[in-house]
C-alpha cells in the first residue's frame, strides 16, 4: 500500500475554492468513518475555515489581490492535506495557524504518520474527545494541557493537547 500526502486539493481553475474542495473530501471521509462522532462535523469545520478565511482577509490581507491573498492563505495559514492510496482519499487534516483540525483516517495504523506530517506542517495544538482512538498515541507524543466537560450532557469530555 502506497500512501502519499498531497498539498492543496483543488479542481483546475478553482484555487479560490480550495477549502471548499477539501471539505467535500472531508465530508466523504467523515461519512464513512466508524468513529465520526469524535470528529468535527463537516458543517463545524466548514464554519471554522470560512470564518478564518474572511477574518484574515479583512484584517491582515485587505490590500492584497485575490491571487496574492490565496497564495499566502494556503501556504502559511491554512494548510489543507489529503492522504491518498492511489487515487482514493483515505485521510485528511487541516493545520490552521498551528491548530490541528479535522484529522480523520479511514485506514488503521496511519495515526503516527499523519501526526508526524501535521507536526511538519506546524501543528502545535489540538483538541479531541476522550476515548478517541488517537488519544493513546497522543498521550505518548503530545502533552495534555487540560480537560473540559462537554457542553452536551452525557458526551465525552474534551482533552486539549500541545506538542511536547
Amino acid at each position: 500500500m502506497t500512501i502519499t500526502i498531497t498539498g492543496m486539493v483543488q479542481l483546475p481553475g478553482r484555487k479560490e475554492y480550495a477549502h471548499v474542495d477539501f471539505l467535500k473530501i472531508y465530508e466523504r471521509l467523515h461519512r464513512f468513518h466508524p468513529n465520526s462522532d469524535g470528529c468535527y462535523s463537516p458543517y463545524e469545520l466548514a464554519c471554522k475555515l470560512s470564518q478564518f478565511y474572511w477574518e484574515l482577509r479583512e484584517t491582515k490581507y485587505r490590500n492584497y489581490s485575490v491571487p496574492e491573498y490565496l497564495n499566502k492563505l494556503y501556504s502559511k495559514h491554512m494548510l489543507l492535506r489529503v492522504a491518498y492510496d492511489g487515487t482514493e482519499p483515505v485521510a485528511c487534516y487541516v493545520v490552521l495557524e498551528g491548530e490541528l483540525l479535522g484529522l480523520i483516517s479511514l485506514r488503521k495504523g496511519l495515526g503516527k504518520w499523519l501526526l508526524a506530517n501535521a507536526e511538519a506542517d506546524g501543528a502545535k495544538v489540538l483538541d479531541t474527545f476522550e476515548g478517541n482512538p488517537l488519544e493513546h498515541l497522543l498521550s505518548k507524543l503530545w502533552k495534555k494541557v487540560k480537560t473540559v466537560a462537554n457542553w452536551k450532557v452525557g458526551q465525552p469530555h474534551v482533552n486539549y493537547y500541545e506538542r511536547g
